[in-house]
């Protein structure tokens, strides 16, 4: 069955004079077990961090997390620092119509080429049903700098595991910028299941170590665009195409 979500993105934002990513690794706020930031809700206190967009929470967890199913647990350590992302949220909301994101603004420079690198994690787990497939997330960039151009660059899938544990897996992709601001955008794309629950599907996306790394001939970072207050009302569109089996 196809279906199709808008996300709204309401911007308010300071681009950092640096540029690159905020709070890649997830460590800002510091949970002691686990948070649920809702669709708007910034994930950090550093200016220009990450939100939460879509329509279902996403959930940030402490290694210090576990599930346990005696004699064993199920662990879901991070892969930098001691704090993930798991897109699924709650459950996993895609099985509820619920698409589950986050977003962030970042100053570029126009035909300047960056790799973006970013850590996918699949839980796999022979004592939980719902760790058994494999964990997808959907890469989004609006190239524009509008907030209204988002286009979908990839479906980014880790099938690898961890006996009870997260799986890590690296990904990058390259893009040439456009303008002086490119938006980033992670959704939650593993698969959820569908009623009756005897199609359980799967409960974890992990998302870690999201850097963005800017490209002048030998690969060498290369100065970004001065300190920018961006301030828009209202709501910018995103259509999201979903399939689900």
């Amino acid at each position: 069955m196809c279906f199709s979500r808008v996300i709204p993105l309401l911007v308010s934002l300071t681009i950092p004079s640096w540029g690159g990513i905020v709070n890649g690794s997830f460590e800002d706020p510091f949970v002691p077990v686990f948070g649920l930031f809702a669709p708007g809700d910034p994930i950090g206190g550093q200016v220009g961090t990450w939100r939460a967009v879509g329509s279902g929470n996403v959930i940030l967890l402490n290694s210090a997390y576990t599930e346990p199913r005696p004699p064993e647990e199920v662990r879901f350590d991070a892969q930098d620092g001691v704090q993930a992302l798991d897109l699924t949220g709650p459950g996993n909301q895609l099985e509820f119509g619920n698409i589950t994101g986050i977003r962030q603004l970042v100053a570029t420079v126009p035909n300047q080429q960056y790799v973006l690198s970013f850590y996918v994690g699949n839980q796999d787990s022979t004592i939980v049903p719902r760790y058994q497939l494999p964990s997808s997330i959907r890469l989004f960039l609006d190239l524009t700098g509008t907030l209204s151009g988002h286009q979908s660059v990839g479906v980014f899938t880790n099938s690898d595991s961890t006996l009870n544990n997260v799986n890590w897996k690296l990904f990058t992709y390259t893009f040439e910028a456009q303008a002086n601001f490119t938006d980033i955008m992670f959704s939650n794309e593993t698969y959820g299941g569908e009623e009756p629950f005897d199609d359980p599907g799967d409960n974890y996306a992990g998302l870690d170590n999201v850097s963005l790394q800017s490209k002048q001939g030998n690969d060498d970072p290369i100065p970004e665009p001065g300190s920018v207050l961006l301030l828009a009302g209202g709501l910018a569109a995103v259509l999201l195409r979903r399939r689900i089996r």
